[in-house]
């Protein structure tokens, strides 16, 4: 019997990025939180590393410090650029018994 075991989750979708302001609109796909290091996941690209910096839920206009209700949009600051459908990841803990 074989199994697949992912040790990530997949965070949000970018959907754009403004270079002026550092601040990109995300897709969220599962929880994430303000300040969270996440990877980038591009195509043709090695992945890379980023922080996500000051979230603000746009449905409600308001900051807030977890992104978690599905397929919410939020904004954040993000100091290296992003591209539209750069794939956000997170790695999970892993409990041992």
């Amino acid at each position: 019997m074989s199994s697949y075991v992912r040790d990530y989750d997949i965070v949000g979708i970018v959907q754009s990025y403004d270079p002026d302001t550092k601040e990109a609109i995300i897709l969220q796909k599962n929880r994430v939180f303000e300040d969270d290091k996440v990877e980038v996941l591009r195509a043709h690209t090695p992945n890379f590393n980023v922080k996500l910096s000051e979230m603000f839920d746009i449905e409600k206009e308001v900051k807030t410090d977890v992104a978690n209700r599905a397929h919410m949009i939020f904004k954040v600051k993000v100091e290296t650029p992003l591209k539209e459908k750069d794939m956000l990841i997170k790695g999970k803990k892993v409990l041992e018994l």
